[in-house]
């Protein structure tokens, strides 16, 4: 028998020498092997492995062309077009296989990476779970598929598609690190630890280590974190995300001072490239300013703050056509205001619309804001209209973000307008919240508000909510006490699991909106809630209110101090290590405890 003509091809990709290997098949091309397919698919590989990738298409489209109903040689067309960068002919390649084999789990993975590349995530997901359920022990299609759930915040279904991976081979330590990150989006914060440190046992690569610095913090173990952010930086200096992971932990911490020296290093990194940068220039810049604010540092946190929206993909600036008002005179004009981020953010910065009134005298002033809003906000004195979301914004001479008021009125620690309470709220609606809390607080001196639960999609919730259990010592401390809840959401049901005495004044079915909600805290003697837009709704009616809060805190309650300059009524009643919601209770228990009724009584009523 002959020798193989195509063996010494083979030998040669096999012996990693592509270029000797495609010269070699070429050759073969003009003689009787014209027309081979094997001779066409050696060249398809050589090329490949060879960086020559227009040539494996060529080589893919002869194949196609010998054998039109071969579904295989359109799978390699596709991935020597996804090679070559021709993603749109590499997907059309992808359904001509699958129209003539519909069960293909390789042409379903390849049409997920032409998909993917093209932005095209609904379909790159549907492709490659197709792929894995006609081939369940698909490894890296389970991969890809986690990695894209990660990327569209499918959390739950990007941990199932990652322990698939790992189940399939545990010895990948992508797939631990996938599941890792998805973990840690469902907040399972702990298990997630657990899954990047596998990951790290059989790789100790930064991107892991990376993950693991952040997931120390969410854990509250902050010395640890620091310890992390180190390590991260040690090994490479040069990365603005890694000195930026270093001020996070740091800023947890209160380690403030630190946390911005990391922060700077982290943007000197990103300004020598901004473009590379993209998003991150601005993140970091935002990170310091809240540092810089947290330290009380108005003066030069509030221009940083504008980086809030820089480069975000949702740019609540992008929204308006003025001009945006940067203070001066507003005489004759039209001034649109425009709430932003969350209901405690704008009840907080709604004190600057009377020194708007009174400073710059616009003829007219439109209130833009939320649905969840409109009810208490726009009802106020001195807005002219109001404009709430999805409605069209109309013609104005300027506009400005409610959180860009503080740096436009020039607020330092010593200005910041402190008056309340600075919203109003109808008779009537006081009304109806007086009769109902008569009905539920008979036999009781003391009306007090409760909350413990914040929005938990927020990232940071965790932190600030606590288990309504913790209260346990301060229900006890005053039996006097009618507790009324002014908790919403699925934290409610909390009440009854517990068997606390917590009392609910809605009726069946009924909504209490953000009015309702101020009308009855004008009815309360007290409000404890965590630090979530309760806690600054009371402090803006004047309402005494008690707000425990974590370790790491927020930039408007600085450090340290037990009151605000923002609100004159709010107390901060803070944690002295991370998840030390006991002591911060023990500490409120006695502070309650030891009030006489008539100094917590709220004198109004």
């Amino acid at each position: 028998m002959p020798p193989d003509p195509l063996t010494p091809i083979r030998e040669h990709l096999a012996a990693g020498r592509p270029r000797a290997a495609l010269d070699l098949a070429e050759s073969l091309l003009t003689g009787r092997l014209a027309g081979s397919v094997d001779l066409l698919h050696l060249i398809s590989q050589a090329a490949l492995a060879d960086r020559q990738p227009k040539k494996a298409v060529d080589a893919c489209r002869r194949l196609a062309s010998l054998e039109p109903a071969e579904p295989r040689h359109l799978n390699h067309l596709a991935f020597a077009l996804l090679r070559s960068g021709d993603l749109p002919a590499a997907e059309r390649a992808c359904r001509d296989a699958l129209r003539l084999r519909p069960d293909y789990p390789e042409a379903w993975y390849n049409l997920g990476l032409a998909a993917h590349r093209q932005d095209d995530s609904a379909l790159a997901c549907l492709a490659w779970r197709e792929a894995t359920r006609l081939r369940p022990d698909y490894h890296k299609a389970w991969t890809r598929l986690a990695a894209a759930q990660i990327a569209l915040g499918h959390f739950a279904s990007a941990c199932e598609a990652a322990r698939s991976s790992v189940d399939r081979d545990p010895d990948q330590h992508r797939s631990w690190l996938l599941l890792a990150e998805a973990l840690a989006g469902l907040k399972a914060f702990p298990d997630a630890l657990d899954a990047v440190d596998r990951s790290l046992a059989l790789a100790d690569e930064l991107p892991a280590l990376y993950l693991r610095a952040g997931l120390l913090r969410e854990l509250g173990r902050l010395p640890e974190a620091i310890h992390a952010g180190h390590a991260l930086v040690d090994r490479e200096p040069e990365s603005g995300d890694y000195w930026n992971e270093l001020g996070r932990s740091y800023d947890a911490a209160n380690r403030l001072t630190e946390a911005q020296t990391a922060y700077e290093r982290a943007f000197a990194l990103f300004d020598r490239d901004r473009e590379a940068a993209g998003d991150r220039w601005h993140g970091t810049r935002f990170n310091r300013a809240i540092n810089l604010l947290k330290q009380g540092r108005f003066e030069e946190g509030w221009p940083e703050f504008q980086h809030r929206w820089e480069g975000r993909p949702l740019n609540l600036r992008r929204s308006f056509t003025m001009p945006l008002w940067d203070g001066g005179s507003l005489e004759g004009r039209h001034l649109i205001v425009a709430t932003e981020q969350g209901i405690g953010d704008s009840i907080q910065c709604f004190r600057y619309l009377s020194r708007i009134r009174s400073e710059c005298r616009p003829a007219r002033l439109t209130l833009a804001v939320t649905r969840p809003q409109a009810p208490l906000l726009g009802i106020q004195p001195g807005i002219d209209a109001l404009v709430i979301e999805g409605e069209a914004i109309p013609a104005a001479d300027a506009y400005c973000l409610m959180m860009d008021l503080p740096r436009i009125f020039q607020t330092r620690l010593d200005t910041i307008p402190a008056d309340v309470p600075y919203l109003t709220i109808p008779s009537d609606a006081r009304a109806k919240w007086a009769s109902r809390l008569a009905t539920a607080t008979t036999g009781k001196s003391l009306r007090i508000g409760l909350a413990w639960q914040g929005d938990p999609k927020l990232a940071h919730d965790h932190h600030r909510s606590f288990p309504l259990a913790a209260l346990a010592p301060v229900f006890a401390a005053r039996p006097d006490a009618a507790w009324i809840a002014l908790q919403i959401g699925d934290a409610l049901d909390d009440i009854a699991r517990g068997g606390w005495p917590v009392t609910r004044l809605e009726l069946p079915g009924e909504n209490r909106d953000l009015l309702d909600t101020a009308a009855l805290m004008t009815q309360l003697d007290l409000v404890i809630a965590p630090d979530t837009m309760l806690a600054h709704l009371a402090g803006a009616l004047g309402i005494p209110v008690w707000v425990p809060l974590s370790v790491r805190g927020e930039w408007r309650w600085l450090t340290e101090r037990p009151d605000s300059p923002w609100y004159p009524t709010l107390r901060l009643f803070r944690q002295s290590q991370p998840g030390d919601w006991p002591g911060v209770m023990s500490h409120l228990t006695a502070e309650i405890q030891g009030r006489l009724t008539a100094e917590i009584r709220n004198p109004k009523l």
